[in-house]
């Protein structure tokens, strides 16, 4: 049984890691793009949940046990770093970790890119501890699109868990330890949220009624609408100054495509271009640099190198690159197209 049990840790381990992998092998293609719809695309999730009794180990991590048998990654032990969040499942205070005893139960959202062993081991992003028994335990997610009423009442949310949310107007909107103003245009695409549900009256709908919003990591978001050819950033429209969104393949990998000029100049940044080496440089006020060269899967981003999921290519005389590649080296959140 426990031989089995590790065949199963392990296969949805590869699975999952297979699931969020992104391919990065291409060859330059110079043909025009066919006009083809782009695929329906499903949210990456930004974490997985976690639940059960911790048992403290050795080095600090906690391995995380659900009794329960139909329960996904248990047993897994989970590493807490600086940036993890510990908190009073109630009020929300912070929790050292040295706090958290053998026998605790906790919730917890996990690096959905797990270390292929049993147990699963994984790094965590927000643990919830001190639960009463009778509490409605807030869910943790990452909001990938936002869509507000025409009048303004009412938010519809898609999640990274591919859950829709409608949070009303009468909704407890919330900052983590900020006096930021938290309104329903504030959620956008990219911020991570906690979410509390009541259930809805003779088994109907639960309502959304209370969301705390921790932020978003990233300088705004990215969106690409292929139907009509446009990119937007934080919402906006971007002038693609005569250039256009394609989408192209390149041994069987699809890339929509974007000018890396107007990408970077609606986010301050300044496109130089060198022509002997074929590379495009773009400065920010700070004097921050990001470069592509063509042909070249290899990106410079303030001084460090980084890789590209697709290699830039030259159309009309204009620099392209793919939309999830310009949208990390902008520090963007993107929205995958098709969502």
């Amino acid at each position: 049984m426990k031989h089995m049990k590790k065949i199963l840790a392990v296969a949805l381990v590869v699975t999952l890691a297979m699931g969020l992998a992104v391919t990065a092998a291409a060859t330059e293609n110079e043909t025009e793009a066919d006009e083809t719809d782009a695929p329906l695309a499903t949210p990456a999730q930004a974490n997985v949940y976690v639940c059960g009794t911790v048992e403290v180990q050795e080095d600090g991590r906690l391995l995380v046990t659900n009794p329960n048998p139909e329960a996904g990654y248990s047993p897994i032990i989970l590493g807490a770093r600086e940036t993890t969040r510990i908190l009073d499942a109630v009020s929300l205070e912070a929790v050292a970790l040295s706090d958290i005893e053998d026998g605790d139960w906790i919730y917890a959202w996990a690096d959905p890119v797990m270390a292929l062993s049993y147990p699963a081991q994984a790094g965590v992003q927000l643990i919830l501890v001190n639960t009463p028994q009778d509490y409605a335990v807030p869910m943790y997610h990452q909001i990938v699109t936002a869509q507000l009423s025409e009048d303004g009442s009412a938010l519809t949310i898609l999640t990274d868990k591919n859950e829709t949310f409608v949070i009303g107007s009468d909704c407890t909107l919330s900052p983590y330890l900020t006096r930021n103003i938290i309104t329903l245009e504030s959620l956008v695409p990219g911020t991570d949220i906690l979410v509390w549900q009541a259930p809805g009256e003779d088994g109907g709908e639960s309502t959304v009624t209370r969301v705390v919003s921790f932020g978003s990591s990233y300088n705004g978001y990215m969106s690409v609408d292929t139907g009509a050819g446009t990119v937007s950033v934080n919402g906006e429209t971007v002038d693609l100054a005569g250039g256009q969104v394609m989408e192209i393949d390149g041994d069987g990998v699809q890339a929509l495509l974007v000018p890396f000029r107007a990408l970077c100049e609606a986010m301050g940044y300044t496109v130089e271009w060198d022509g002997d080496s074929r590379t495009a440089t773009a400065l920010s006020v700070g004097g921050a640099a990001l470069s592509v060269t063509l042909g070249a899967y290899e990106a410079e981003n303030a001084g460090e190198a980084c890789y590209l999921t697709f290699e830039p290519v030259i159309r009309d005389g204009r620099t392209m690159v793919a939309a999830q590649d310009i949208a990390r080296l902008l520090g963007l959140y993107y929205v995958p197209q098709g969502v």
